[in-house]
């Protein structure tokens, strides 16, 4: 782990101003606030202004605070500069009286404004761990891009997310350098997302994850960057500002009963012509596997009152129709519009989507591509306009509050049959002629077929039916108001009745407390949907046949009848000649070894079969693994490498092999061969795994991984380690019963 000597050298703190970034925090006509960070050296700060092209600098203090993270101290300063005129540029400077940012500047926004542009961007967050995380892409998204398409944004606004660890440091840090030259003169209006609020104990092992309900590093931050105006135990977490004719709330992760009670009193003091929200989490979700147990109807009767709300999470795009109080309409006056931004950094798919009955549109976002979202408020209308980084455009739309439309115009569905959906997907052909019935006041649906859809085990026999899904089991019986489940007999409200297709309908309510459920009747649609908090994707899996033993050679036996290790059998080609001729193969050669200790790492997190398939695009890609060569790579052949799209475009896996192959050479000098330092650990014997159990690690591979990040390598944790040493033969794990044994 990174030492904070080490991170000061990095990114950390110092007495010059970094982190410099505008925001609205008052009056958008007449002020605006200006953040920054030092180290605690600097206990003072104050901001120096002017109109452009004048001379005389005027003077505003900064609040500040101090804050210490997992790995700095620094104070934080916030300027809220005041008494500005509408619609004119200013120049400002910040820091104290010896250390000063260069010269920035902004524009307040006009009087009376109705016709202005904002950005959307959601999921932004990058997630190596390895310092410093890279945020260039999500810059160069904004400067070349989205700035160059629209040179007159008014600011932007993210939906979450922003990072991929918040309570951590090196994430912020690599944010606000991947942001340097943009939001000095832009204000950024963040909302937090779940990764903001989220942690590890140890952060480069990814272990001990928790989440802070407080986010107290976004919060420790930017406190004086928001108005805060938010719940009393939610400020800067959750806050509203206003531009032009439209009133934004920015919606955080906790504290939901306090959220939907101010944002009720927020939303219903605005006088604003367009209300927005801003929250992480979609309530209109695309995802198949998604939930919105918690977020709604927690905060229904508050968000009830905007006209659209932004949302992130799943890294796709979609848009609903207007919801209002779970019905689905079709004109803006009669519910709120869902707006689900795609990921901003190029890292799709978040969740794989689906149709679902609520949304007039969707993309499938799962291109190495990112996506962005502009609105164009012009007085009663809105347009919104989803683009592709590329330039394609995933959807437009225009929300018009003066003829009480939506173009291009859709139809919210309304059924003649009650139909039945989960997570607000159909369930196809299964349920196309199995619909829900009201029989004496109480909703019964075909129970089987639900869970079929779903993944889950279902056993239908004479008179019965048992279902088993997320963990929970149940049994209904034909006729019978009782059930049998996992937790005990349960009472049924009415009698298990066969109705459509001979099926046997159970009362929704039932099952859905047998089962874990909840649901909902769209009155106005005529629908029922079921949901359930948990995210998993059942799929029943298929039993596997009995081994009698380790000889049983049908087990063993490849097509080509050689007995292999159980990983090899069955598998491509390339995948088999692999193990025959290399793994385990005691390795002596340095160039090898550096070949596979360049590819190990750069498996993290992957399957090995994919960087075999890439592997003589990485030899091609990085001077046939001449480590020499590859410890001299400048910043421009690391750009050149993330640009081919025949590798793995990880910006720190690449950085790593750079900062590693300097390293190896350091080893080399050291012990006179890397091959005598590695088979050093073991005196030169090879390591027999006698236990049947495959491992991922042992005291070995710890001490080596120990070792190596002691002397700087990254990538190289124990489990790549462990994966290493048995690909170059110091450990040979070839199982009983294989001819390599």
């Amino acid at each position: 782990m990174i030492s904070k000597g080490e991170w000061k050298t990095i990114r950390g703190s110092n007495k010059e101003p970094d982190h410099i970034m505008l925001s609205i925090n008052g009056n958008s006509e007449t002020s605006m606030t200006v953040t920054w960070r030092t180290n605690a050296d600097i206990e003072k700060g104050f901001v120096l202004f002017r109109q452009a092209g004048t001379s005389e600098w005027k003077r505003k203090e900064a609040q500040t605070e101090s804050f210490e993270t997992d790995v700095d101290l620094s104070n934080y300063f916030w300027a809220n500069i005041e008494g500005l005129s509408p619609d004119t540029r200013y120049e400002y400077t910040c820091g104290n009286e010896e250390f000063r940012s260069k010269a920035f500047s902004f524009k307040t926004s006009p009087e009376n404004l109705t016709d202005f542009k904002f950005v959307i961007l959601a999921d932004t967050q990058t997630g190596s761990p390895t310092p410093p995380p890279d945020y260039t892409l999500l810059g160069d998204l904004i400067r070349n891009v989205i700035l160059k398409k629209h040179p007159d944004i008014a600011f932007i606004l993210t939906a979450g997310d922003n990072t991929n660890c918040g309570q951590t440091d090196v994430q912020w840090t690599g944010f606000m350098a991947g942001l340097k030259g943009i939001i000095e003169s832009i204000p950024l209006m963040m909302c937090l997302g779940n990764h903001d609020d989220m942690g590890f104990a140890d952060y480069y092992e990814g272990t001990g994850k928790y989440y802070s309900d407080k986010a107290t590093y976004f919060c420790s931050q930017f406190k004086g960057s928001y108005p805060y105006n938010g719940p009393k135990d939610w400020k800067t977490a959750t806050y509203s500002f206003d531009f032009g004719n439209a009133h934004f709330a920015i919606l955080g992760t906790s504290g939901y009963e306090d959220v939907n009670k101010w944002l009720i009193k927020d939303a219903d003091f605005s006088d604003k012509t367009w209300k927005f929200g801003v929250h992480h989490f979609p309530v209109c979700f695309a995802g198949s596997d998604l939930e919105c147990v918690d977020t709604y109807p927690a905060l229904k009767e508050g968000m009830e009152k905007l006209d659209v709300i932004f949302s992130g999470h799943e890294h796709c795009f979609s848009r609903s129709f207007p919801r209002r109080d779970d019905n689905l309409y079709d004109k803006p006056s009669q519910g709120t519009v869902h707006y689900n931004c795609g990921s901003s950094h190029r890292n799709p798919p978040g969740t794989r989507s689906l149709e679902k009955c609520w949304n007039a549109a969707l993309y499938n976002h799962e291109q190495d591509l990112s996506m962005y979202a502009v609105a164009h408020v012009n007085g009663d209308a809105l347009m919104l306009t989803s683009f592709i980084e590329d330039g394609r455009i995933a959807d437009e739309c225009i929300i018009d509050k003066n003829t009480d439309t939506i173009t291009p115009a859709a139809l919210a569905p309304i059924y003649n049959k009650t139909r039945m959906k989960y997570k607000g997907a159909d369930l196809g052909l299964c349920a196309s002629s199995t619909f829900c019935h009201l029989l004496n006041g109480i909703w019964f649906i075909p129970a089987a077929v639900l869970v079929q859809y779903i993944g889950g085990q279902v056993e239908r026999q004479k008179g019965s039916i048992t279902l088993s899904v997320y963990g929970r089991t149940a049994k209904y019986f034909e006729n019978s108001d009782k059930a049998q489940t996992d937790r005990g007999g349960l009472k049924l409200c009415a009698p298990v009745t066969r109705m459509d297709r001979g099926q046997l309908y159970v009362p929704v309510d039932d099952l859905c407390k047998s089962l874990g459920m909840t649901w909902r009747y769209f009155s106005r649609n005529n629908f029922i949907s079921i949901e359930h908090e948990s995210e998993e994707k059942p799929v029943p899996e298929q039993p596997k046949m009995k081994m009698i033993n380790i000889d049983n050679k049908a087990a063993r036996y490849h097509k080509d009848g050689i007995p292999r290790c159980k990983w090899a059998r069955g598998v491509p080609d390339i995948y088999r000649e692999y193990h025959d001729s290399e793994w385990g193969v005691p390795v002596y050669d340095d160039k090898k070894l550096f070949e596979m200790l360049l590819l190990e790492s750069f498996q993290a997190g992957l399957s090995w079969i994919t960087i075999l398939n890439k592997r003589e695009d990485f030899r091609r890609a990085f001077d046939g693994f001449d480590y020499k060569l590859i410890a001299r790579y400048d910043e421009n052949k690391i750009n050149e490498l993330m640009q081919d799209k025949s590798i793995i475009r990880n910006h720190g896996k690449i950085t790593a092999a750079v900062k590693n192959a300097g390293i190896f050479m350091g080893i080399q000098e050291e012990f006179g061969s890397f091959c005598e330092y590695i088979r050093g650990f073991t005196k030169g014997k090879i390591i027999k795994n006698e236990d049947e159990c495959p491992k991922t690690r042992s005291e070995l591979s710890d001490a080596i991984s120990k070792d190596l990040r002691g002397r700087g390598m990254s990538f190289v944790g124990t489990t790549i380690i462990y994966s290493y040493l048995q690909a170059i033969g110091v450990i040979d794990d070839h199982e009983k019963g294989c001819f390599k044994y």
